[in-house]
């Protein structure tokens, strides 16, 4: 079966939320010879007050 691609959000960027998504994401990049870039999420969450609950 071959890996879905996520939907582009309404900013044109991938949200993926499983890792079959990325792969996906990453493959389409290497055969059209396309970079990929991330972008954290970490901007958006707190995460020492999620780990130290």
């Amino acid at each position: 079966m071959k890996n879905p691609l996520p939907q582009k959000g309404a900013g044109g960027l991938y949200h993926p939320t499983i890792q079959k998504q990325i792969i996906a994401l990453v493959n389409k990049a290497s055969h059209e010879n396309l970079s990929l870039r991330r972008r954290d999420a970490a901007h958006s969450l707190d995460y020492q007050n999620i780990i130290n609950k």
